[in-house]
């Protein structure tokens, strides 16, 4: 499989079947990229792009095997379900350039598994004692809800991967017993435990949980051991919810304060602190939401647009100009091409487009009729609300781009029912 290849397009040929398979397409903005050697049919839309195949693409038999058992259990009423040992670290290729698309693979493969259960539904995966910090942003990217590890014997080494660098902001549950002792640690013990772990761990992302292979342990031994971890998660859980009614009480404090002119020369030196307009978002995008395009519906239906007349003109012009100038080629036309193909294929479109003159009166109002649209519908809404980019859901709005000839970009970015991509298009 190649990691990036070439295409034209008009209207959707690079866009659309990215969208559909799952990698990264992108459409230069007309222009930007030379159509020598290509067929520009119609070279005032045609564009060279390309896809690029996305890393974590692929998928096994086993992974929809996992899925639908995952959304049997969802079926079936289970709101809880423990994917395990997702084996990032263990399956690492020798080479480490190979790394990338392995850990790609995997994750975007853990992913699928999941992929059709309610938001509800809560996803848990395992991972035993492992060299964490090489594949942390790989954890991150595996977007479950807890991810329980190993944790009994590292007296909290392992924690601390999941704080520096990258901040982990999943849930995570360490493990605070040894299930390989026969040892029945105190309420005491699974208690300073668990205070440790929130040295390093915030407190709402912990979950408290003993190692695993708990089948291996003896029932005698095992039941009293988790009883008494319960009973210190308990504790502690009351401790944290008294904390937490002190903690609101700063938040109170801090939305009351300010400049008061009853009382300006105490609140006035505090006031310099707050920022002119109040505490707003400062990094990041601005979403602005609720926008339509105008004559939205026109643009999308190339017979009313005038794409489909245009288009078909400007074909037989393009292809005549590059098939004459060919060193070599058994058709020189349109319609030598027709007659060669005749028997084999739904010449439909090539017969419309042998049946124009060249761009006459029609066809230039046409062509006309669509530069208005995308002028007054793509670039004056980008122009009014000061829009860097326009992001759609899949590629049903490749005309917008098409009559515009403006920049396209196809992002896989989840998968919705039944494995089915769900791409943003980005256009500018």
């Amino acid at each position: 499989m190649v990691a990036v290849s070439l295409g034209t397009e008009n209207d959707g040929s690079i866009i659309c079947p990215s969208n559909f398979n799952s990698v990264v397409g992108i459409k230069p903005t007309v222009g930007l990229t030379s159509q020598a050697g290509t067929i520009p049919a119609p070279p005032r839309q045609d564009t060279i792009g390309y896809g690029m195949y996305n890393e974590v693409m692929g998928y096994s038999c086993i992974t929809l095997a996992i899925k639908e058992e995952v959304e049997d259990l969802e079926k079936a009423g289970i709101t809880v379900t423990l994917i395990d040992e997702a084996t990032l670290k263990e399956g690492l290729r020798l080479r480490k350039s190979e790394h990338a698309f392995y850990l790609g693979w995997a994750v975007h493969s853990f992913r699928i598994t999941n992929a059709g259960v309610q938001d509800m539904t809560q996803i848990h995966t395992h991972m035993c004692y492992s060299n964490f910090n090489i594949i942390t942003h790989s954890i991150i990217d595996m977007d479950i809800d807890v991810i329980t590890i190993e944790n009994s014997r590292s007296d909290e080494k392992l924690l601390s991967i999941f704080r520096e660098g990258v901040k982990y902001g999943a849930g995570i549950g360490p493990g605070v017993y040894d299930i390989h002792s026969s040892r029945i640690p105190s309420t005491e013990e699974f208690a300073d435990r668990i205070n440790k772990q929130f040295a390093v761990l915030e407190t709402n992302i912990l979950w408290v949980n003993p190692d695993c292979v708990l089948k291996t342990c003896k029932y005698i031994e095992l039941k009293p051991a988790l009883q008494n971890m319960v009973v210190a998660a308990k504790q502690l859980r009351t401790q944290l919810a008294t904390d937490k009614a002190v903690s609101d009480i700063a938040y109170v404090l801090d939305a009351i304060v300010g400049f008061a002119y009853n009382d300006a020369e105490a609140t006035g030196k505090a006031s310099n602190y707050i920022p002119i307009g109040g505490y707003v978002q400062s990094n990041g995008a601005v979403v602005v939401d609720y926008l339509e395009i105008a004559n939205i519906s026109t643009i999308l239906t190339s017979t009313l647009s005038g794409e489909a007349t245009a288009t078909l003109a400007e074909f037989k012009i393009s292809l005549n100009a590059y098939l004459k100038e060919l060193v070599a080629s058994p058709v020189r036309s349109l319609a030598e091409v027709i007659a060669f193909n005749k028997k084999f294929a739904d010449l439909d479109i090539f017969l419309a487009a042998e049946a124009t003159n060249g761009i006459g009166d029609a066809k230039n109002k046409a062509i006309w009729n669509f530069v208005e649209l995308a002028r007054n519908g793509f670039v004056k809404l980008m122009v009014q609300n000061k829009l860097d980019v326009l992001v759609t859901v899949g590629s049903n709005a490749s005309p917008v781009h098409a009559i515009g000839g403006f920049l396209a970009v196809s992002v896989p970015v989840a998968y919705m029912v039944k494995g089915c991509l769900l791409a943003y298009v980005l256009v500018d």
